[in-house]
């Protein structure tokens, strides 16, 4: 089960780039797209921190929001609301958490604020990262989840 569950994301991670969005979540599963979201964004958040560029990530965090929320307002295919609504809640996370680090003016990704979130990171094999902290993801079934909201207590968790 573990070994499906690694090789169906490490494909979605694969597929992401070539892909449109929409497109892509409509052809994965929930577990792939949450994880898969949650690489990427972690990379491409490191991404515009490097480059000082994390006004327009910022930017694109939050046109991704509202493709999503638009999305889920005219889609009638129940499997789709599942599959969006976890992603809208850590899609609106990940934005607050890139305005933050704005405010606090980040220039680097050894900064304390970026180093206190909660990372994913894929190399070879998914790591969940914290501060100091490295751990291999599970890749246990998860199936697709709600979420109310994520909170630095949930993150820590």
């Amino acid at each position: 089960m573990f070994d499906t569950v690694r090789n169906v994301i490490v494909k979605s991670i694969e597929d992401y780039y070539k892909k449109i969005r929409l497109n892509w979540i409509k052809k994965w599963y929930g577990q792939c797209i949450l994880t898969c979201s949650l690489v990427t964004y972690t990379s491409a958040t490191e991404n515009a921190i490097e480059s000082k560029q994390l006004n327009e990530f910022y930017n694109k965090c939050n046109n991704d929001l509202l493709e999503l929320v638009e999305t889920i307002r005219i889609e009638t295919n129940k499997l789709m609301k599942l599959k969006i609504s976890p992603l809208i809640v850590q899609d609106v996370h990940n934005r607050d958490v890139i305005d933050n680090l704005i405010k606090s003016k980040i220039t680097n990704i050894l900064d304390f604020e970026w180093l206190s979130q909660l990372r994913f990171t894929y190399e070879d094999e998914i790591y969940v990262k914290c501060l100091q902290t490295t751990y291999p993801y599970g890749y246990e079934y998860l199936g697709i989840s709600n979420r109310l909201v994520i909170t630095p207590l949930t993150d820590k968790c």
